[in-house]
């Protein structure tokens, strides 16, 4: 078996698809400048093959290349993880590489699951370092409805979102009674299992890190400003990409440490690596953490990459030390 390319693999089975493919194609324009790439797609029907050094073929055994001359197997020396959601961020697909002996970027399988899973992650942080986080009920989507949040003594505003999706995917807060039964009944249609939150009025943060074996960086953080309507009893959050960004975020001195410190705590406690990053509410002096983002997009226009870049990180610097920090963990 001979080794020696890097393989990028985007895809997934979720609404990050897209842009999941976006990533991994940013990532391996920037690769390719100085390291024999293959770029692999990952979709719900298989594995594809959308780019390989020299005339390689898609093995048996996907990401392993074949030579059709000579038949001889090609491993990937690292695979570059651009793959948002499931299977990339459940940990699926690190288990996956784990099983083959093939060294890949990013957070290993437990960190990865756990992250995943908003609920667990925030009721596992929050007892292991005191995190504050909103009031949440972790909800299967047929019991999602005005009964169930009743009977919780749940009531408007809200948020909802779906357990196990990206960021802003199926996210809507609800602040009229009237309009409960109709919002759960079409978010139910999305995810088999929601979360509902309580609502923070505060400030969207979000904080961009690399962690490495023997450091955590916080590259920067930015807020994100939404333009809701003035009034209506439904907010939809969907995608970063329609709303203002504002980096580095102008936040309180205080503020932008503690909020430095947390996001190393974090990394520190569910063991990330690579490139992460942490959404969270600030409320006055209160900070609420919401998630983690173990994958973000690595994109041209990705928050992340917009982060590195206030920091006078390029996106080629930024994508290389993930690889190492990958190559490393060899």
């Amino acid at each position: 078996m001979r080794d020696g390319f890097i393989a990028i693999v985007g895809g997934g089975a979720t609404g990050e698809r897209e842009a999941s493919r976006t990533s991994a194609r940013h990532v391996n324009e920037l690769l390719s400048r100085t390291h024999a790439t293959a770029l692999l797609d990952l979709s719900p029907d298989g594995w594809k093959l959308i780019s390989a050094p020299g005339a390689l073929e898609l093995a048996a055994t996907p990401p392993l290349l074949v030579d059709p001359v000579d038949g001889s197997i090609h491993a990937p020396r690292l695979v570059f993880l651009a793959t948002h959601g499931r299977p990339g961020e459940t940990g699926e697909l690190q288990g996956y590489l784990d099983l083959l002996s093939i060294p890949y970027t990013g957070s290993g399988v437990l960190a990865s699951a756990l992250a995943q899973d908003k609920y667990r992650c925030k009721a596992y942080l929050a007892g292991e370092l005191g995190l504050r986080i909103p009031g949440q009920l972790r909800c299967p989507s047929h019991e999602l409805g005005p009964a169930r949040l009743a009977e919780a003594g749940i009531t408007v505003p809200f948020v909802v979102k779906p357990n196990d999706e990206g960021s802003g995917i199926g996210v809507i807060s609800v602040h009229s009674q009237d309009a409960v039964t109709e919002a759960l009944a079409r978010c139910a249609t999305i995810s088999p299992e929601f979360i509902v939150e309580e609502f923070i009025d505060g400030r969207e943060i979000t904080v961009g890190a690399l962690r490495t074996a023997d450091s955590c960086e916080v590259i920067a953080m930015s807020e994100v400003i939404r333009e809701f309507p003035a009034v209506g009893p439904v907010r939809s959050y969907g995608s970063r990409q329609g709303s203002t960004l504002v980096t580095p975020a102008q936040l309180d001195a205080r503020i932008t440490v503690r909020l430095r410190d947390v996001a190393c705590s974090v990394g520190d406690a569910l063991d990330l690596r690579g490139c992460f990053r942490m959404d969270c509410i600030v409320a006055g002096q209160d900070i609420f953490f919401l998630e983690v983002n173990t994958i973000p997009g690595l994109g041209p226009s990705s928050v992340l990459v917009r982060q590195a870049a206030a920091s006078g990180i390029s996106p080629q610097a930024l994508v290389s030390r993930v690889m190492r920090d990958g190559m490393a963990k060899r």
